[in-house]
Parts: C-alpha cells; structure tokens; sequence
C-alpha cells in the first residue's frame, strides 16, 4: 500500500468520525416534533419547520465537511490545480454574466489596434519621404568632380553611384539648393535638423560665413529642444568657426566657451580657446590650459589606450608653443623605462647567444667542390671524347684509361680533403648527356682519341690503352 493511499484511508476515517460526533439533539427534537402532528394550520407550521431544521442540519454539516478536508491539508500538485480549476471555474462565470458588454470591449480593442497600424505606416511613409529629400541633398554634398582624375575599375558592375559635377562650384550650388528645399518640404525636427547642418556646411565651404553662423544657430536651437547634446555641440562648433572665420575672435572664444559647457565637448571647447588664445600672442595661457586638457585625455584613455584625434592635435599645438612641453611622438606612447627594461631584455639575449657552444659539422657532410678520393679527373671528360661502342665506360674501370691531370687546371680548384670515409661518397656517375647522346660515328681502330680542349681533360698525347 502506498503512502498516498494511507493518508486517502486516514482522512476518511476521520470525515466519518466527524459525522459520527455531530449533535443529534435537533434531529431527536424534529422527530418528536413530526410524530404528532397537529392538525390543520399547526400541521403545516410543524411541516414547514420541520423542513427548515433539516436544511440548517445540512449546511452545518456542509461547513464541518469543509473544516475536516481543510484540515487534511493537500500536496502542491493539488494545489495547483485546485488553484487552476478555481481560477477557470471564476473567469468562466464572469464572461458568462458580462458578456454583453465584453463583446464591445473586444471590438474596440481590435478597432483601435488597426487604427494605430495604419497611423504608424502613414507617420513612416512621411518620413521616408522627408529622409529621401534630405539623403538627395547629402549625396550632392559628397558628389565628384568630372574633370577630377577619379580611379575607374576595369569591371564595369564596379561603379560609383555619387552624383558627378561639372565644377566644385557646381557641387555645392547643387547641395545648397537640396538642402533648402529639404529644411522647406520636412516638418520633424530630426530631418530640420540635418538639413540646417548640412547647409550650414555647405555655405561654410563657399565662403559665406555669416549665412553658415546663422545655419548653424538655428542648427543649436532645434537641437536642444530635440534634446541631441551632439548634434548641439556640433553646431556651436561650427558657429564658433564662422565667428572666428569672419575676424570676430573675441565672440569665438565666448561661443567656444559655451561649446565646453556641452555634455561631451569640454576638452574640445578648451582646446579651441587655446589655440585662438596663441593666435593672440597668449601662449602661456594656452599651454596651461592644453596641459590640463591632455591631462584629462590621458587619463580618460587608461593605460592601455593610444591618443585620439583630438589628443595628437593638443600635442602638437603644445610642441608649436613649447617643444619640451611634450615629448617627441616617435615612441608611440612606449615610456623610458619601458625602452630601458626592452635594452636590457636584448642584451641578456645577445649574451645567451655568445655563450652557447658552435654547433658540430655533421660527420657525413660532403662539401659541394669535394671530389672522393677513388675517382679520377678521368670521370669529368667532356662529351667529345672518343667512344668505340658509343657507351660509358663503367666507373670501376674509369682508372685504366683516365687522362694525365694537368700540373695546374687553370679553372677548377684542388679537391679538397674531407675526413669522411670513401664508402658514405657514391662514386661520380658518367655525364647525363653520353647516354642519351646518338653513337659517334665509326673511326679507323687505330685513329687517336680527339683532343677537343677543355677544362676537366686538356690538350695533350691520347691517353694510354686506349683501343
């Protein structure tokens, strides 16, 4: 028998002993009551009590059954899916009873729902086409010059898709029209935004500077109420250019004082008023003031991390004020002790090297120019020498007929001597040539073999026991 059947068995023990306990005072009562039943009204009276008493009975035995079963106390299995079915059972009577009005809510849940899909796909088809207008007016900004030598691939599926002008002139007419008609036909504030920048550049680059400050005011103004610190830092940059472009150095260094304000854009903004500050004649201020800004950068960088734009160019301006002020770029961030610790690393390395003992000459190691000692400079005739079969002869019987050497060969050096012995050196095989070369043709028996110079066998007498 399992433990769930024994606690099954255990709880109906005690559900029977409960029913067993409960008071029987009132059923006794009742039924005194209904053995003499009066008649007439009182009949009915007694009837009606009667069943009056026989209802409560069951309710209070209702309420101890729940007691007792409460009592018993159930798994988590169970639990849950009393819980499950408590939770259905209630959602079940709820929609039932409130289903006349549920079904407008679910009506209008799905009506508001198609309504936000079609305002959402009209609101991106606008800006789609805001974005186009604006992205047109960019692609001229960045076009090429046609008479400009432009690299061309030999693929002709490899082609540039920027617009082509005829002159720079004509470029930046052409993006400066783009971008007018872009501010003109958006209303976000994200694209009014852009397109103020871009034409802001544009009439920088042309020369207009008080049009470009003006662009590049209205630029800040829409980007700080959009909330773009970046997009506001840049267009008080560029608004400080203008000023300064048009001769107005003291306004540039208050709107480069207002650009190092900007989330972001401190150590710009201060290098700007540095580098006007020199421009002044105030180069002691201007160092102070870069000193700092470097510092910052340093550190912002870590240890590990190389200098950036804009830390090279307060570098530079510092060894254009002061060249001690910095030291010289060519040790790529690699400090002295650093060099130190890698020129002691290379001596110890070079002095390991010295005393390591040479290495030994393999014992079977033949040098290219040896010759072995069984072979004579007979073996290295030319091919012209005589042949009577139009065979070589063997190499064992290559000693019988060799030539005399010569007392000096003008063009070979002497062999030299080698401490392997003969047997690891194979004896020199006859030239590739002899064996593939046609036979000579035939030669009287007693003619002398032909005396062609050459370096291995020069002129001389026939060589002896030659047939």
């Amino acid at each position: 028998m399992t433990e769930q059947e024994k606690q099954t068995r255990r709880a109906r023990r005690t559900r029977e002993q409960a029913r067993q306990a409960l008071p029987t005072s009132n059923a006794a009562k009742a039924e005194a009551e209904g053995s003499a039943e009066p008649r007439g009204g009182e009949a009915i009276k007694d009837r009606n009590k009667r069943l009056r008493d026989e209802a409560a009975r069951k309710r209070a035995s209702k309420r101890r059954n729940r007691a007792v079963e409460a009592t018993e106390g159930l798994d988590a299995s169970e639990r849950v899916d009393d819980a499950l079915t408590r939770s259905a059972h209630a959602a079940t009577n709820f929609v039932k009873k409130n289903a006349s009005w549920l079904q407008w809510v679910f009506l209008a849940g799905a009506a508001g729902s198609i309504a936000y899909l079609i305002v959402d796909y009209r609101a991106g088809l606008g800006i789609e086409k805001e974005s186009h207008v604006l992205m047109e007016a960019v692609a001229a900004q960045q076009g090429r010059i046609a008479d400009n030598d432009f690299w061309r691939s030999p693929d002709p599926n490899l082609i540039d898709p920027r617009p082509e002008f005829a002159s720079e002139e004509a470029r930046l007419d052409a993006a400066e029209q783009r971008f007018r008609a872009a501010i003109d036909g958006t209303t976000k504030k994200g694209p009014q935004l852009f397109a103020h920048l871009g034409l802001a550049g544009v009439l920088f680059d042309r020369g207009k500077y008080a049009d470009a400050r003006a662009a590049y005011d209205d630029a800040a103004r829409l980007a700080e109420t959009a909330a773009l610190p970046e997009a506001r830092g840049r267009a008080i940059e560029g608004s400080a250019l203008s000023l300064e472009a048009e001769g107005k150095r003291d306004e540039a260094l208050k709107r480069f004082a207002d650009l190092a304000e900007v989330q972001g854009f401190g150590h710009l903004g201060r290098y700007h008023q540095a580098r006007l500050w020199h421009a002044q004649g105030e180069s002691q201020k201007a160092l102070e003031t870069l000193t700092k800004v470097r510092e910052a950068l340093v550190k912002d960088a870590g240890p590990q991390g190389r200098p950036g734009f804009l830390q090279a160019s307060v570098e530079e301006l510092m060894r254009t004020i002061d060249p001690s002020a910095v030291p010289a770029p060519g040790g790529q961030g690699i400090t002295p002790e650093q060099l130190e610790q890698l020129q002691r690393q290379l001596e110890e390395f070079q002095r390991r090297q010295q005393e390591l003992p040479p290495a030994p000459a393999p014992e079977d190691a033949v040098p290219e120019d040896a010759v072995p000692e069984d072979t004579t400079p007979s073996d290295a005739a030319p091919e012209g020498a005589s042949e009577d079969d139009g065979s070589a002869p063997p190499a064992e019987e290559a000693p019988q007929g060799a030539a005399p050497p010569p007392a000096a060969p003008p063009v070979k050096a002497p062999p030299a001597k080698t401490s392997a012995p003969a047997r690891q050196a194979p004896p020199p095989q006859a030239p590739p040539a002899q064996p593939a070369a046609p036979p000579a043709a035939p030669e009287p028996p007693a003619a002398p073999a032909p005396t062609a110079p050459s370096p291995a066998a020069p002129e001389g007498p026939p060589a002896e026991g030659t047939p």
